[in-house]
């Protein structure tokens, strides 16, 4: 009996960009080592080149510090002692600039208020350094870090994502996904296979990348098929529609539509093909406990069998391989299963354990 589990699935680290590097490039110009350094970790990411943008034009601001109420009166009140002018009306100097000789030469108490406004001026420059490290800390930390889901045999789990949508993920399934809001559009990355509901937003696509096909829609419900081991990623699409092409294609509109009630297939060589009349209830029987199997070669059967029942499979005659088998199961113990399939195939069979062989004498 295959298991419905919704399990806790720990989240790998994320890579942890060295955004030291990019705290000290917001004061001043690198050097040409760490230049290069930065641009290794930019890698052609046009996010991550955003970011050295970004903290560009924070820099241009913070490197003069503001002038805040108290700081100027701070040094309004310095510039008076040393001038032996009126606080209130003198110009606020620039934080760094030097000291005349004339102030130089002035006595202790002078020389100890202007070390005092130094010091407030840089505890000024330290704040904002510190801000930009926050910033930048921010940036380089994403609030949702990528997140991999992966099931076991016979296991299907259903996963709720943060736009709306919802994923039904089949035994031996890997999920990886990112950040779903907020982003120029919603993308997720599939090994084996898993039904999409996906929530409507026109202004934000929704993707999936199988294999070697990409699956691109704005709000629909469709099944995706990618087993390492299959020949073909299959789409059986179940309401609405949605766009197939194969990753290899250097124009987004290449491929082809798949609409309710069509399967779609994109081979290794790329090329998309698509058929109307499919069972859509046959298809995505899975989801609900019930696998079903139209005409399907025995070797390719015995395979998902296996995936959804731990079990290996040996045929006593190999040429029973390109049989193909109609048959259904609903919610079958392992016993029950073997025993089905060896009646359909009126052959005799032999379980050890996990392992069955098919047409034993």
């Amino acid at each position: 009996m295959f298991r419905n589990d919704e399990d806790d699935i720990d989240v790998p680290a994320f890579d942890d960009p060295v955004w030291t590097t990019l705290v000290r490039f917001s004061r001043t110009p690198l050097a040409s080592d760490e230049a290069a350094e930065l641009e290794r970790w930019i890698g052609g990411d046009e996010s991550r080149r955003e970011i050295v943008r970004a903290v560009q034009r924070i820099a241009s601001v913070t490197r003069r510090p503001p002038r805040t109420r108290q700081s100027s009166e701070a040094w309004n009140r310095v510039r008076a002692r040393l001038a032996g002018g009126d606080a209130a009306t003198g110009a606020v100097p620039a934080p760094f600039a030097p000291l005349s000789l004339a102030a130089r030469r002035r006595g202790p108490a002078r020389r100890i208020a202007v070390a005092a406004a130094l010091a407030a001026s840089f505890a000024i420059v330290a704040v904002e350094h510190e801000r930009i490290a926050q910033v930048v800390s921010h940036w380089t930390t994403p609030a949702v870090q990528p997140r991999e889901l992966a099931t076991q045999v016979g296991q299907r789990t259903t996963v709720h994502l943060e736009d709306g949508s919802t994923v039904i993920l089949g035994p031996l399934s890997t999920l990886r996904y990112g950040k779903l809001t907020g982003t120029a559009e919603r993308s997720v990355q599939l090994e084996g296979e898993a039904y999409f509901s996906v929530a409507p937003d026109a202004a934000h696509p929704f993707r999936v990348l199988a294999s070697y096909a990409t699956i691109q829609v704005v709000g629909t419900a469709f099944d995706v098929r990618a087993y390492p081991t299959d020949t073909v990623v299959q789409v059986l699409t179940t309401h609405g529609r949605v766009a197939l092409r194969s990753r290899a294609a250097r124009e987004e509109g290449g491929g082809a539509l798949v609409e309710r009630g069509q399967r779609g297939t994109v081979d290794t060589s790329g090329y998309v093909r698509v058929v109307s009349g499919a069972d859509v209830e046959r298809g995505v029987g899975w989801t609900t406990g019930q696998l079903s199997y139209q005409l399907v070669p025995l070797d390719e059967l015995l395979t998902d069998l296996g995936r959804w029942y731990d079990v290996r499979f040996t045929l006593a005659n190999p040429s029973l391989a390109n049989v193909r088998v109609t048959i259904a199961f609903d919610s079958a113990t392992t016993d029950d299963m073997v025993s089905q399939l060896a009646s359909v195939l009126d052959v005799r069979y032999e379980r050890h354990g996990n392992s069955v062989r098919l047409g034993a004498p």
